[in-house]
């Protein structure tokens, strides 16, 4: 009932588009993934939804990349993958010191992180973890290194 209706007016009941299983036949079928659908879908209620629960920072990492993994499907995989390899190339590169790798592998870093963050973390922890695992988070270079 609206402003403009007399009182104890019929209102008609509202409008509504609902899509009935046997009114789909025009629709398009589903696209294809490469890969399929399966591995990320299960990924999905695996990391991104217990992940946010636990941590914002690490499951609206996972959450930022959902147009990427509707796009690629099951071959998505290969973004955390590259993430993980290139954090340990970039601490092979180190020798495991916290500092900076060359200039490309810290831009492909940054690209990959670009364009999916959670891999990009992904990148960024495994750098971190391999420092910490050799023993020179904490070491001189801190005090002769340059500052900056």
């Amino acid at each position: 009932m609206t402003f403009y209706d007399a009182p104890g007016a019929a209102v008609p009941p509202p409008q509504r588009s609902i899509v009935h299983a046997e009114n789909q036949s025009h629709l398009a079928p589903p696209v294809r993934r490469p890969f399929g659908r399966a591995l990320v879908d299960k990924m999905t209620d695996v990391v991104g939804t217990p992940f946010h629960k636990i941590s914002p920072l690490f499951g609206n990492a996972y959450n930022n990349g959902a147009q990427l993994r509707t796009v690629l499907g099951n071959a998505y995989i290969l973004f955390p993958a590259l993430g993980i390899y290139l954090g340990a190339w970039a601490v092979k590169d180190t020798h495991g010191l916290a500092i900076p790798p060359v200039l490309w592998l810290t831009l492909a870093i940054m690209v990959l992180g670009i364009f999916d963050a959670f891999s990009g973390l992904l990148a960024t922890i495994t750098f971190a973890i391999g420092v910490i695992a050799t023993g020179h988070l904490f070491s001189s270079h801190w005090v002769t290194g340059p500052p900056g």
